[in-house]
């Protein structure tokens, strides 16, 4: 009896040495592999209903938006899908997915964090095609204007989900961070649409990075915070940046 107590006990202490016990999770494959599968402007309610629905999660649905929202391991895998529909046609005109994790490699190192946001969404005309004094200008004002637009769809749900308030303080502190660094620097933006995107800091996740595609009407945005995001691998190198 002795002898298994002592094994039990030497087998939970070699776990939080390695891993520190907790569940794995695989952003991409958990919050992504759904997010994908909505497609804007032809994607309706009972498609984001069957592509969401999943019984680790709550779903929320208020007003023309529908929410997923998720958590593990007391918030420290912390996760939304988001859509919201165009009222009259009943399509879907933006979505929105985030996966955050806080995670200790071992007891004697300090705990890494990764953060994915993506936003896709249906730009109007006037906003595309206003007289921007210059580009850069143009590219600031979409982004301000997407990442108002995501606040004011997630905060329909808030009232309803404390897990999804965690979330959604933690994509506005990200945000703020994003925007601060363009005000301060508005050359900045030029970097937005390369390759390796723009670089900003996270004041909790530490270095970020964020890169923004237009293409006719669609706005794609790709979040990619803290150092365990890149997966010992450059911003510009992962798939799912090389696909926007």
């Amino acid at each position: 009896m002795k002898t298994r107590i002592i094994l039990v006990a030497f087998g939970i202490v070699g776990c939080l040495i390695i891993n520190g016990c907790q569940q794995s999770f695989n952003i991409d494959m958990e919050v992504f592999e759904r997010y994908n599968d909505i497609n804007l402007q032809t994607s309706r309610s009972q498609d984001v209903l069957t592509a969401l629905k999943s019984d680790q999660e709550s779903l929320i649905q208020s007003g023309n938006v529908i929410i997923s929202v998720g958590q593990r391991e007391q918030s420290n895998q912390l996760w939304f899908n988001a859509v919201a529909f165009d009222e009259q046609q009943l399509t879907a005109t933006a979505k929105y997915g985030m996966g955050y994790e806080r995670y200790a490699p071992s007891l004697y190192i300090n705990p890494e964090y990764k953060m994915r946001l993506d936003l896709e969404m249906i730009a109007s005309k006037d906003l595309l095609s206003e007289p921007y004094s210059t580009e850069n200008a143009r590219r600031i004002a979409i982004l301000t204007w997407a990442f108002e637009a995501c606040k004011n769809d997630l905060a329909k749900g808030i009232g309803d989900s404390r897990d999804l308030a965690s979330a959604v303080m933690l994509v506005n502190q990200t945000v703020r961070a994003i925007l601060y660094t363009l005000q301060s620097s508005p050359g900045l933006a030029s970097q937005l649409n390369e390759d390796a995107g723009m670089t900003f800091d996270q004041i909790n996740l530490g270095v970020s990075h964020i890169r923004m595609m237009i293409r006719d009407n669609i706005v794609k945005i790709k979040v990619k915070a803290g150092q365990g995001s890149l997966k010992n691998r450059a911003f510009e190198d992962h798939p799912d940046v090389m696909e926007m």
